[in-house]
């Protein structure tokens, strides 16, 4: 997914406005990668209404950002940094990777859609940077910015058709 698919550009006084909202209520001003991720997906006047429904986290390298079946239900954007899944298997202890993740990807988008406790666990490959909307949210942001609510939308059922794709290909490649 492209991220001028979700939201549109933004004029240059954005820095300074993420940087205090953000820095002010989560973990520390933005790096100079993620504030550019963050600049090219939201225009300034949907940043004030969007950033108040979002999360900065920052995790160093091998931190987990959730574990499978924990109740947490917030849709992750990777600013900067690498993100594995992991899926348990039959074995105990023993997990199968799903995918590894870059920025300016969205993780987390199934138990945001369906509001059940985490399928995957997500551990960070490297430092990285990460915002998450929690679905609790969501209902509060598409009624502040029902543009951008519409957007991330149509950019989750795209996400979700794509890597439904992708599964379905992969399973053909296995027979």
């Amino acid at each position: 997914m492209k991220k001028e698919e979700l939201f549109e550009k933004s004029s240059l006084n954005f820095r300074n406005m993420a940087d205090s909202l953000i820095a002010s209520r989560d973990e520390g001003a933005l790096s100079e990668d993620a504030r550019q991720i963050l600049e090219d997906l939201l225009s300034e006047p949907q940043m004030e209404s969007v950033l108040k429904y979002l999360t900065l986290k920052r995790y160093a390298a091998g931190d987990v950002l959730w574990e499978e079946g924990d109740g947490d239900v917030s849709l992750a954007l990777i600013l900067s940094g690498r993100v594995s899944l992991m899926k348990e298997t039959e074995i105990a202890g023993k997990q199968v990777v799903v995918g590894v993740f870059t920025p300016v990807t969205l993780v987390g988008e199934i138990e945001f859609v369906d509001g059940r406790p985490r399928s995957m666990t997500a551990r960070s490959l490297t430092d990285a940077e990460v915002v998450l909307l929690p679905r609790k949210n969501f209902s509060a942001l598409v009624s502040d910015a029902p543009k951008v609510g519409e957007r991330v939308t149509r950019g989750l059922l795209q996400l979700l058709a794509t890597r439904l794709r992708t599964s379905y290909e992969r399973i053909a490649a296995i027979f």
